[in-house]
């Protein structure tokens, strides 16, 4: 529920026969559309109408805010799209605003082309940040991804954010290690260079060498890496998670542990930091639709109820998942 100290204005009118009623909460820069009676994608006749009536409308301002946040929806540049490894890219972004209010763990929602298709936008955790630029890690799974791979220097794309909740990490801590499995790295790498501390070790996993992702640059950090590879071709020999248990019976004075990567490995991650009762932060990743909490695309079980990985997370306690639903 939106507060109610904030003033409202609100109309209505038909479409497809539907009553809409269109609530907007200047203060704030939201647009809320609510419909009398359930409805589907096909009510909206010309498609041309969707994106109008459909949940983007809220996202008509430019700048707004929900709760203490603020977000911006700007166009921003293309500086470089870069492969890094087979089917992996880097991209930086011209996103003043967004780059100035990012904060690690947190993501943008980007729209990969104009018109309709693909007609969702895509979730980026934000990689880095430097002046006004933004970078985002990306590995191409489909056509949405496939598309961006294609863009080209100075091409423009739509871009929304800083959006969700990401970690929180207190000053007094003292010992703190990342785990990144595979493509996890995206958002751990933009936490390690905010924290910029000596002391944290960071648990690189991939499949072989040939995928370990941000290597040099880690170095650069000068933080303290150690990596683990399936096929033992560098490092442990083993999952990321079987390393990270070796870790914790040889020293199990952690005083967090963050970590990004597939969710069985952040499954085991948690219930391994739970165990030995060292705070744990896990960042999720998961198929959204509208990226701000509204459309409710992205639930998963939490301990208290449905939590939204859009808005809720993707930053959460390891605690506050339901492990054993998911998968």
């Amino acid at each position: 529920m939106l507060d109610t100290r904030y003033s409202s204005l609100v109309s209505s009118f038909i479409f497809c026969e539907h009553q809409v009623s269109r609530i907007e909460y200047p203060e704030l820069k939201l647009v809320f559309l609510v419909c009398d009676s359930p409805f589907t994608i096909h009510d909206f006749v010309p498609i041309g109408l969707l994106q109008k009536i459909c949940y983007f409308e809220y996202l008509r301002f430019d700048e707004y805010i929900i709760g203490p946040q603020k977000m911006y929806q700007i166009k921003t540049k293309i500086l470089f799209n870069e492969k890094i490894i087979s089917g992996h890219y880097k991209m930086r972004l011209h996103a003043p605003g967004i780059a100035q209010e990012a904060k690690p763990g947190q993501f943008v929602h980007i729209k990969i082309k104009d018109g309709y298709d693909p007609l969702l936008r895509r979730p980026f955790s934000i990689h880095r940040c430097e002046g006004e630029k933004i970078e985002i890690l990306y590995k191409v799974v489909g056509r949405g991804t496939e598309f961006l791979s294609r863009k080209k220097i100075g091409n423009e794309i739509d871009t929304l954010g800083p959006l969700g909740q990401g970690f929180k990490i207190s000053p007094d801590l003292k010992k703190i290690v990342l785990v990144a499995g595979g493509m996890g790295i995206a958002p751990l790498y933009f936490l390690a260079e905010k924290l910029n501390r000596k002391d944290i070790l960071i648990l690189l996993g991939a499949e072989s060498k040939g995928k370990i992702l941000y290597l040099e640059n880690l170095k650069n950090l000068n933080v303290k890496v150690q990596i683990a590879t399936e096929d033992g071709s560098q490092g442990y020999k083993g999952l990321l998670s079987e390393f990270f248990f070796h870790l914790l019976k040889e020293n199990s004075q952690i005083d967090l542990v963050c970590a990004c990567g597939p969710i069985p490995m952040l499954k085991k991650i948690a219930q391994l930091s739970l165990k030995y009762k060292i705070p744990c932060q896990v960042s999720l990743e998961q198929r959204m639709g509208c990226g701000i909490g509204v459309c409710l695309g992205c639930t998963i079980k939490g301990e208290s109820g449905y939590l939204r990985v859009c808005s809720d997370g993707p930053v959460f306690q390891a605690n506050q998942i339901r492990w054993k639903e998911e998968r």
